[in-house]
């Protein structure tokens, strides 16, 4: 029997370079690498927690139809069996969401999902983003608009890959995101918030193309902001921030559009 009951479960956040080979060849497309992998678990009897897996492979199945869909269905049968059509499911789920539910809780099952780039939570009633949102190290694209988020603390910093941002109308007051932690990211929307102020530190997203700052009673920018030289539109409306201060942005920043209005 593969895993005994006094042996450390296969883990995906934490696992040892031969569990990582494993992993990587089930995350693969190749269907010949994810057929060794499952002969490499059987074989080095490796503890693979199979039950898991197939419950996850359930739930993800719950109100959707065709999840694997990525090869003909004849030639799946040929390669594979039930479990591992349901373990191949999770490794090739990546994106996952609910909106309009007001949720308030974050279903831990999403962090076993070693693929998952896009996560969308938008119009819930989360107050906060739970630390273990690390263990996505893969996530791309975040969308939690429309929550009830107060603090952005530090849950994003291990979040490497993110591309996309989207915090909007929520009720946020303080960020203490390390920006630079976030070297990917390209959208940045934090609209519609209670922000007063940025961390310095938002001047280090040097790929960043979109940032949308409207209605937050901002009255001054962090001037590491004049760094962003790749940033092609900042939105400025129904802020406090001075006239003066765009008048200089635009020089600064010669190739961004810059939408501003004062509240």
């Amino acid at each position: 029997m593969i895993g005994g009951t006094n042996e450390r479960n296969f883990s995906i956040t934490m696992c040892t370079p031969q569990e990582q080979k494993i992993i990587d060849l089930l995350s693969s497309g190749d269907l010949a690498k994810k057929r060794l992998a499952f002969k490499a678990i059987e074989t080095l009897d490796l503890p693979f927690d199979w039950d898991e897996y197939v419950e996850l492979a359930a739930w993800l199945r719950e109100g959707e139809e065709g999840i694997i869909g990525a090869w003909d269905f004849r030639e799946k049968r040929k390669w594979f069996s039930d479990r591992e059509e349901a373990i191949i499911s999770v490794f090739n789920q990546t994106s996952q969401g609910i909106q309009h539910e007001k949720l308030k809780v974050w279903d831990e099952r999403i962090y076993r999902l070693p693929n998952l780039k896009v996560l969308d939570f938008h119009s819930n009633a989360f107050d906060e983003i739970p630390k273990s949102i690390k263990q996505l190290r893969r996530l791309e694209h975040l969308n939690l608009n429309k929550n009830c988020l107060t603090v952005i603390k530090a849950e994003l910093d291990h979040n490497s890959l993110l591309e996309h941002l989207s915090l909007g109308h929520n009720k946020i007051h303080t960020i203490h995101t390390d920006f630079s932690q976030l070297e990917q990211l390209q959208y940045l929307d934090l609209a519609g918030n209670e922000l007063t102020k940025l961390p310095e530190s938002i001047g280090c997203l040097s790929r960043l193309k979109h940032l949308n700052l409207n209605k937050n009673p901002l009255e001054r920018l962090p001037k590491s902001i004049r760094k962003l030289m790749n940033l092609e539109q900042l939105s400025l409306l129904n802020t406090q921030i001075p006239r003066g201060l765009v008048d200089q942005l635009t020089t600064q920043l010669p190739n961004c559009n810059i939408l501003y209005s004062k509240k």
